[in-house]
């Protein structure tokens, strides 16, 4: 537990020192949206190039990565799909509930990465601590819009960063609960990461072409540190 309360702590302060940079420099955004698709493609070549197929191959572990990513989904649409990024609804309601959500999901993401382990549990960290500075200059804008205040942006960016810490605690949690069945467990991971790496992250880089790229180099680096690393699972 100890483990993935650090990580998921530093992944709401990353998160949170994203947006104080974007309240200091309103130029900022453009050039970290490079960061944050980097950061998807690391997490999606860490899904579809180690964990995916470790899911498949093992026994029963297959049907569980379906189960994984059924339930991110549905976690998804029973609390709300709204898109809270920049330019929507400029309330502080849906923009807080949406973005709590977006960041729960992803410590959910995080705790079921590292209680699986290993350097596949690194690539799934790095990747997500890449999207958390894109995504605290997002909340920040959106924020500051719906409160018309800075110090108001940061205080609710901060409270939105604290879910990556609940769902980091549940995602590890929830892990531990499947821990014994292996293969079903290690099937949950996958479907989740898969999810949010394609769901959550793939349509922000989407919006902009050129920013396909360096998705894609995201997932090239990935396949090049597991096959440089021989990578495998600590289970």
């Amino acid at each position: 537990m100890g483990v993935i309360t650090l990580v998921s702590l530093a992944a709401a302060l990353v998160h949170v020192a994203g947006g104080w940079a974007a309240l200091r420099l309103a130029d900022l955004r453009g050039e970290v949206e490079q960061v944050s698709a980097l950061g998807a493609g690391f997490l999606l070549g860490t899904a579809l190039l180690s964990l995916v197929p470790e899911a498949a191959h093992a026994s029963g572990g297959a049907e569980f990565l379906v189960v994984g990513f059924a339930l991110f989904l549905l976690l998804r649409v029973l609390t709300g799909g709204e898109d809270h990024g920049p330019g929507g609804d400029a309330s502080i309601w849906p923009a807080f509930v949406g973005m709590s959500l977006h960041s729960l999901i992803e410590g959910v993401a995080l705790g079921l990465a590292v209680r699986v382990g290993g350097p596949t549990a690194r690539l799934v960290v790095m990747g997500l601590m890449l999207h958390k500075i894109p995504e605290g200059i997002s909340g920040a804008a959106l924020f500051l819009s719906a409160t018309g205040s800075s110090r108001g942006a940061l205080a609710s960016l901060a409270m939105t960063a604290l879910a990556t810490v609940a769902g980091g605690v549940l995602g590890h949690l929830g892990g531990g609960a499947t821990a014994a069945a292996g293969p079903q467990g290690l099937g949950v991971a996958a479907g989740g990461i898969l999810y949010v790496g394609a769901t959550e992250l793939l349509p922000q880089v989407l919006r902009r072409r050129g920013l396909v790229w360096l998705a894609l180099l995201g997932m090239l680096l990935v396949g090049v540190m597991l096959r440089t690393g021989g990578a495998g699972h600590a289970h």
